[in-house]
């Protein structure tokens, strides 16, 4: 493998790795909505679990917005 391919291949590999929503990246930008959230919903949301019940700000938090 050449290294200009293997460049370009890490290359792309962490710009798409930039651009992955993780529940602590949801939580930063959304700190009111986190915030407003049930202790137990929290703890959680923080480990990017979800239960039956969970409000669906909540769920968002935890998982991110569905695929289309």
């Amino acid at each position: 493998m050449s290294w200009k391919l293997l460049f370009t291949t890490l290359s792309a590999a962490l710009s798409l790795a930039s651009c992955v929503s993780t529940p602590a990246s949801r939580i930063q930008k959304n700190p009111a909505l986190f915030n407003s959230l049930p202790p137990s919903q929290k703890t959680l949301v923080e480990s990017g679990q979800i239960a039956e019940g969970m409000s669906p700000p909540a769920v968002f938090l935890a998982w991110g917005t569905p695929p289309p």
